[in-house]
């Protein structure tokens, strides 16, 4: 058999032979194909099929190792889950995989049908014209069965199960056929840049990401429910602050639901008063609406209150019409209006609350101490790891409460967190790409650009240096250097993510007037960047909207060729920021996940380690990692891939050897020459019991 489609189902948070758990396999061919259930638990009986059992495990296991090549839709999830069930017995077998929605990411990662949500086996259903009946199961009924011995689950929801796996295993083939007629018609440049970043970076990454899933993050509950109490209240007092000022300046709110009446209402004085009156609608009837205490949570009730104090909405529910309070308008409203500001904060906390203290806490729980987020590397359009359950992406890194809820994740007994934190990569990543142009195209390297290259060099604070170049000759820039430290380090991540002026004065708390002031005087101090940013946008011109990192990971921006127009300027722009975001964002996605699979497969001896042990912090470990190696040399890296966050690497390592590891990862990864030209990367590993005393 030479190529095969192989789909699992499983159910379960993860962990290896522990939550999750396989009960069924699905193999395609060219002739079609067949279910295999492979049930190693109740689910069998659960199901009403588990007389199946016994006697296809071993024949799918045959199938597997006879076959020369296997493809995926979801190459990380089912590797796991296959290796949880058959262990030793599937790592002997020889067989070359391919996960095929990943091949199509690295293709083009921004097409629209190839990220997010809609990157999944059933867009691709869709696309290929699979019946509609046959892309969809409800698991509730399986779930019941597990969880309540009583619940009617017959025979034909486990038929059902099985034909919803077979659809998916044949969707897999399918989709494995219509990518290879792809690859035909696609640019040789582009076909040979996507396939390079696959089989360099993305499909070994796949092994990464499978031990991540499988191996989860243990959590110290105790630290979540003094959080959840702590912080319930915090935001009980904040509720009723809010609460109060309006009850002062404004009063009290009309409800949502109006009370239509045919004829005005009556009642004693106190009855009318409890109700707003509304005037009548199109159809004569009279409106009336309660009068209510705010609702911190009703979008409705907020942007009523706005209202009253001059807010014009701008942004209104395509559904209902009502207006909208986003965070982009509450951004705008929080320098003119303290309850804006109060709003702001109480949103920016509840999220935290209940996504990180009440999901982590209550998964937690249900799991014996652990939570498996699900780590995705084809998430992101930049190619950046992204995260769910919960979203540790969107877990603020030096905020108080991010370190508090940084604290819940630990090492488990006998281990520590160890982790690597890559400084300033993208900022790195811009000088280097800068000074690559310049030498390429004029022969040199201009002295803005330099002076970039030498704060790196040299090991000082980009963000100091920058700000000291634009704000320098300001009179009060020794008084308030920290305060024009954060401004020009929101400039230039501004210019890198193309903000404009009225995103800019949101980030700096300032008008929108100072911020294009400001932006004009860092422009004026760092020309070279302008010209860099042109050349970027006119390469995917040149060709055909095709964008690339420096390690030739393909995008496509058509929009980006328009004629200019008023009709086309908001669509080009937004082409332009995206394709230079990705250049300078996804390059420096490629350089993390090299370095992460560095870090599992290189031996930190390559440039040995210890002999830079001897002018360094960590000179005392010297005749330790002498004691633990017997030789001059530091091993291969052997702990535990945990989670990578931003530009963090997170990794369980036993106790006696997380000092010597963190030593030799920041040894090997300062001042490392190896991944960029002209600049050089920068990487800290610490270790601890959690992950707030390694950041």
């Amino acid at each position: 058999m030479k190529t095969i489609a192989v789909d699992t189902e499983s159910l379960g948070g993860g962990g290896f032979g522990a939550l999750k758990k396989l009960y069924t396999v699905q193999i395609a061919c060219a002739d079609g194909a067949d279910v295999y259930p492979v049930f190693c638990h109740t689910y069998a009986d659960a199901l009403g099929i588990g007389g199946l059992a016994a006697r296809n495990a071993t024949e799918v296991l045959d199938i597997l190792s006879e076959a020369e090549h296997i493809v995926f839709a979801n190459a990380a999830h089912d590797l796991s889950v296959l290796y949880s069930f058959y262990g030793d017995a599937l790592a002997k077998a020889k067989f070359k995989w391919d996960d095929v929605l990943l091949m199509l990411w690295c293709m083009c990662p921004n097409r629209p049908y190839a990220a997010g949500e809609q990157h999944s086996l059933a867009s691709w259903g869709e696309r290929l014209g699979f019946p509609k009946d046959k892309m969809r199961f409800t698991w509730d009924r399986i779930h019941a069965a597990l969880e309540d011995e009583t619940a009617e689950v017959t025979t034909n929801t486990g038929i059902e199960l099985l034909e919803y796996g077979k659809r998916d295993a044949e969707l897999t083939f399918a989709i494995w056929e219509h990518l290879n007629k792809e690859l035909l018609t696609l640019d040789p440049i582009v076909k040979n840049a996507a396939m390079s970043t696959y089989t360099l970076i993305e499909r070994p990454t796949v092994m990464l990401v499978m031990e991540m899933q499988a191996h989860g993050m243990k959590l110290d509950l105790d630290h979540l429910a003094v959080l959840w109490d702590e912080w319930g209240e915090l935001l009980d007092q904040s509720e009723s602050s809010m609460k109060e000022w309006v009850r002062e300046n404004i009063g009290f709110v009309p409800a949502a639901t109006p009370k239509l009446l045919k004829k005005p209402m009556n009642g004693d004085a106190e009855k009318l008063d409890r109700y707003f009156f509304c005037g009548q609608d199109e159809n004569g009837m009279y409106v009336y609406r309660e009068k209510l205490e705010l609702n911190p949570k009703s979008n409705d009730q907020l942007a009523w209150v706005f209202q009253q104090l001059g807010w014009k909405p701008i942004e209104f529910s395509d559904k209902t019409g009502k207006p909208l309070l986003s965070k982009g308008q509450l951004d705008e409203l929080a320098p003119r209006y303290e309850l804006a500001k109060q709003l702001k904060t109480f949103r920016e906390f509840e999220k935290l609350f209940t996504t990180y203290v009440v999901g982590m806490h209550n998964t937690g729980t249900a799991q014996d101490g652990w939570i498996f987020p699900g780590w995705n590397q084809n998430g992101t359009i930049t190619g950046r790891y992204s995260c769910s359950n919960p979203n540790f992406q969107n877990l603020p890194a030096r905020t108080e409460h991010g370190q508090r809820i940084r604290q819940a994740v630990i090492a488990p007994p006998g281990m520590k967190l160890v982790g690597i934190d890559l400084q300033a990569i993208e900022y790195r990543v811009l000088a280097d790409q800068m000074a690559q142009y310049f030498m390429q195209y004029h022969g040199h390297i201009p002295p803005d650009v330099d002076f970039m290259l030498q704060a790196f060099i040299n090991g000082k604070d980009i963000h100091t240096e920058m700000a000291q170049l634009w704000f320098g000759h300001k009179p009060d820039y020794q008084d308030k250097a920290k305060y024009y430290r954060t401004i020009g380090k929101n400039v230039s991540y501004g210019r890198m993510f193309g903000f404009g002026a009225a995103k800019a004065s949101t980030m700096m708390g300032v008008s929108e007037e100072d911020a294009r002031a400001i932006i004009a005087t860092a422009n004026e101090s760092n020309p070279s960047f302008n010209e860099f940013q042109q050349w970027v946008w006119q390469s995917a011109i040149d060709n055909g909207g095709w964008g690339f990192t420096a390690f030739n990971r393909p995008n496509y921006y058509p929009d980006i060729c328009l004629k200019p127009s008023s009709r086309t300027h908001e669509a080009i722009a937004r082409a332009k920021r995206q394709c230079f975001n990705a250049r300078i964002q996804g390059t420096a996605a490629d350089i993390n996940k090299l370095i992460h699979l560095d870090v599992n497969t290189s031996e930190l001896c390559a440039t040995n380690v210890l002999d830079k042990l001897e002018g360094s912090e960590y000179k005392h470990l010297r005749n330790m990692m002498l004691v633990l190696n017997g030789s001059p040399i530091v091993p291969a890296f052997d702990g535990i891939n945990v989670g990578t966050v931003h530009d963090e690497l997170l990794f369980y390592v036993d106790d006696y050897n997380a000092e010597p590891l963190a030593a030799a990862l920041t040894l090997h990864y300062r001042n490392n020459w190896s991944y960029m030209q002209f600049c050089p990367i920068d990487g800290t590993a610490n270790y601890g019991d959690n992950w707030s005393v390694i950041k």
